[in-house]
């Protein structure tokens, strides 16, 4: 089973062969081969399904310009699209090209991969797309949730806010027993870790892209102190709020 994922980069997906179930944040989208999603820096994301084959391309934008910024921004806001043959061709030329390695020279390579992705980009940023809707169930084998893909919203865009069995049971009108199996069972994690995951999601954010105190970053992401903000995000990641700041 796929893990949750997210990342401080745009991430290029591809799918050449097969088909694959995209989980990004609270949507979920049914790819199928010569589909692509573009998935923004910090998305919670994961996928599932068969035997399959990608490309997956891993943007920093810092990298980019600000026209190029703002392309690679504009098509994560609607996530996933479906490649018309024309289209598919151009871009596995592309993908084909930057997996050279007859490159030995270690700064060359990176100069030549550089100029392959700012082509793509530009390139993908003046098509007309076909943006794949997202669906309504679950990113499993479990029958339709809708109900959880709602609570999933919810703790995404109040993640600061005080989230417990009680208050999401009351707020959706389930029971905590039927809350906790419909939820594990659709995202295969209990609700509490995911609002904990989340929540340290975020304050990968603020570590990297604010200066913002521990205090700060505590509050902001839903921790009653710093104190325990730092012991939780040491436990799960290894290393202490202040040194994942220092190396990233």
């Amino acid at each position: 089973m796929t893990e949750f994922q997210s990342h401080n980069f745009f991430e290029l997906y591809f799918l050449l062969e097969g088909k694959r179930e995209v989980f990004v944040e609270n949507k979920l989208f049914l790819l199928n081969a010569g589909s692509m999603c573009v998935i923004p820096p910090y998305a919670i994301h994961k996928t599932e399904g068969g035997a399959y084959m990608r490309v997956n391309m891993y943007i920093s934008d810092d990298l980019l310009n600000e026209l190029e910024k703002k392309q690679i921004s504009r098509l994560s806001e609607q996530l996933a699209f479906a490649l018309s043959d024309e289209q598919l061709a151009f871009v596995s030329q592309i993908l084909k090209e930057a997996a050279t390695d007859r490159i030995g020279d270690a700064a060359v390579r990176r100069n030549y991969l550089h100029s392959f992705t700012k082509v793509l980009i530009a390139y993908l940023g003046v098509q007309e797309l076909s943006p794949i809707a997202p669906q309504g169930i679950s990113p499993t084998n479990m029958p339709n949730d809708t109900t959880v893909l709602k609570i999933v919203a919810y703790i995404n865009e109040n993640y600061q806010a005080t989230i417990t069995l009680d208050s999401i049971s009351k707020r959706f009108f389930v029971s905590k027993n039927t809350l906790c199996k419909r939820f594990r069972g659709v995202m295969n994690i209990s609700l509490i870790q995911y609002v904990t995951y989340v929540r340290l999601n975020k304050a990968k954010m603020y570590l990297t892209t604010t200066s913002k105190s521990m205090e700060e970053v505590a509050e902001l992401c839903g921790f009653p102190s710093a104190n325990y903000f730092s012991f939780v995000f040491k436990k799960s990641f290894g290393i202490s709020p202040t040194d994942y700041r220092k190396k990233h």
